[in-house]
């Protein structure tokens, strides 16, 4: 008995990526030209950093630095670290806000 294989289906590409960057062409103006602009690109945003430095740094003065060394050195260091959260916090809700507004319906 013989087994016969048969070939892979060719497949056609219709110019539209699939976001590996193999296939279909990228203009200014979108997938194929098709007159729709592509969305600007995204760039990182520092502000979930900053939130977390400084809740790590509220937490260790309060559980490391208070007791260990000293009430003033902890309690500057919880100052500190809720300033920069609350800051932080502040400007990711900002950036946000206007990346939300400049989405286009």
């Amino acid at each position: 008995m013989t087994v016969t294989q048969t070939p892979p289906p060719v497949v056609k590409s219709n110019g539209v990526s699939n976001g590996s960057g193999a296939s279909g062409p990228q203009g200014p103006l979108g997938p194929a030209g098709d007159g729709q602009p592509l969305p600007p690109a995204r760039r990182n945003s520092v502000f979930p950093l900053l939130l977390d430095f400084g809740l790590v740094t509220a937490a260790f003065g309060l559980i490391i630095v208070r007791p260990v060394f000293s009430p003033l050195a902890g309690n500057v260091a919880i100052v500190v670290g809720v300033v920069l959260a609350v800051t932080a916090l502040a400007g990711w809700i900002r950036e946000a806000r206007g990346e939300y507004l400049r989405l286009q319906d």
